[in-house]
């Protein structure tokens, strides 16, 4: 049995934070399991959050952290995770959530961790993070052309919030490539969708931080 088991916003997302562990932090790898889910209200085949916690928190696993994004307010968004862990039998305290992420620990409580997606206060989503750095004055230029294409085109029928415009420009971005791919682990398998390490640090250091509990 895996250390930690990391409830994830779908397999994407999960797919994207192997590769930055693989890359960064590989031997983080033998101990770190998945868990795809869909988010508090969202509409997906997924388990919801709600509907997953109650099990994975109350299950054989030594620690859950659950990986989630802020969207448009990280401290909204905690306050969701926070309620769903509570009504799970799991009594998180009333705390705010520090930019390095959240540790639940002790003798007879439940191990558990929380990051919110980029970075525990911005608005956005993982791919907020995966995005915060490209290798090249290219890609970087393609990259704000992407912006600027979702931000003009007409009808946009995807929610008009940061998330979403990041979630729609990263396949823009994807789509002018030489060899152009839709689903996003793609890009991070071919080394092209990646921070650098100092962006990534704060996230590895948090799951590192889990896998010692």
């Amino acid at each position: 049995m895996k250390k930690v088991l990391l409830l994830t916003e779908g397999e994407n997302d999960a797919d994207a934070i192997k590769a930055l562990i693989e890359r960064f932090r590989p031997t983080l790898l033998e101990q770190v399991g998945f868990h795809p889910m869909r988010g508090v209200g969202e509409l997906k085949l997924k388990p919801r959050m709600d509907d997953l916690l109650p099990v994975v928190l109350n299950g054989d696993d030594p620690v859950v952290g659950i990986v989630c994004d802020s969207d448009e307010d990280a401290a909204a968004r905690w306050k969701n995770v926070a309620a769903a862990c509570r009504a799970a039998g799991v009594a998180i305290p009333e705390v705010a959530l520090g930019a390095d992420g959240f540790v639940y620990s002790g003798e007879r409580v439940r191990k558990f961790g929380c990051w919110i997606m980029p970075d525990n206060r911005s608005r956005g989503a993982l791919e907020t993070l995966m995005l915060s750095s490209l290798d090249s004055e290219e890609q970087t230029a393609l990259r704000e052309r992407s912006r600027q294409f979702v931000a003009n085109v007409e009808p946009r029928l995807f929610p008009d919030r940061e998330a979403a415009r990041d979630k729609a420009s990263l396949r823009v971005w994807m789509a002018v490539q030489k060899e152009p791919h839709w689903v996003p682990k793609w890009s991070v398998a071919l080394g092209k969708l990646f921070p650098t390490e100092e962006a990534a640090r704060p996230f590895l250091d948090w799951l590192e931080r889990l896998t010692k509990l």
